[in-house]
């Protein structure tokens, strides 16, 4: 049985359910969200900085741990990318880069959930 959790992004107020082990950035991609990652989530690059505001994800990856700085990770920053769902989140995606919202059906109904199917 897979077990799914809600990811919400922040300030954009979107919600996606995802299974436990998907990607923050894989979680915004399917919720319409477009991070920035030149890498194309390879956890290479670091452009894709995130803040958890709040709920569980996996430890810090070694790249996390040489690009971030200890100040970083203690205060909740991560890289989508390299952070995986272990429970339900709360994210918040900085201004700058301000993040790109594609157009998706569901997101012009205007519900701001979405659910994704595995």
């Amino acid at each position: 049985m897979t077990r799914l959790f809600l990811v919400t992004f922040e300030p954009l107020g979107k919600s996606v359910v995802a299974s436990l082990g998907t990607t923050l950035l894989d979680a915004a991609l399917r919720a319409g969200i477009s991070i920035p990652a030149t890498c194309g989530g390879q956890g290479d690059c670091g452009e894709c900085s995130i803040m958890i505001m709040e709920g569980n994800v996996t430890n810090p990856t070694a790249f996390e741990k040489s690009y971030l700085s200890p100040a970083e990770l203690q205060s909740g920053q991560r890289l989508a990318c390299c952070a995986r769902i272990n429970g339900s989140v709360r994210v918040f995606i900085p201004p700058n880069p301000s993040p790109a919202v594609m157009t998706t059906s569901a997101a012009e109904s205007g519900s701001g959930q979405f659910e994704i199917d595995f």
